[in-house]
Order: C-alpha cells, then sequence, then structure tokens
C-alpha cells in the first residue's frame, strides 16, 4: 500500500550507491542516528554483482521475533 504523500524507495543502482534511505539520513545526521538505532536505515550497496538496499543495522527485538517462531 502506498499513500500519496509517502515517498517511494528509488530503484538502487550505481547513481546512488552509498545514499541513505530514508533520504533525510542523508542531509540530517541526527535523522540518520535515529533511523540507524530504530533498524530503519538502509544503504543503496553493491551486492555481488546487484545494486540493492542493504539495512545498516539491525533492532535487537527483531532478532528475538526470529527466534520465536
Amino acid at each position: 500500500m502506498c499513500f500519496a504523500g509517502e515517498a517511494r524507495k528509488p530503484v538502487c543502482s550505481s547513481r546512488n550507491r552509498g545514499q541513505f534511505w530514508p533520504q533525510e539520513a542523508n542531509f540530517s545526521q541526527d535523522a540518520a542516528r535515529q533511523l540507524f538505532q530504530s533498524g530503519q536505515l538502509e544503504m543503496c550497496s553493491l551486492a555481488g554483482c546487484k545494486y540493492r538496499w542493504m539495512r545498516m543495522s539491525v533492532n535487537a527485538r527483531d532478532l528475538v521475533k526470529g527466534r520465536n517462531r
């Protein structure tokens, strides 16, 4: 589901490699830190021979959820 006010995540490619998602993390150190701590920060990276968005951190709560499955 996509809402009209929501920004869409761009396709990860050589043009935006090294950029963060959500975009505000590229311009605000405070936003980047907050997104990193919540486990929501992603960076466009080259993985093997494909570009893809990769999470920069893992929220410990998500690890516990995965263990209970």
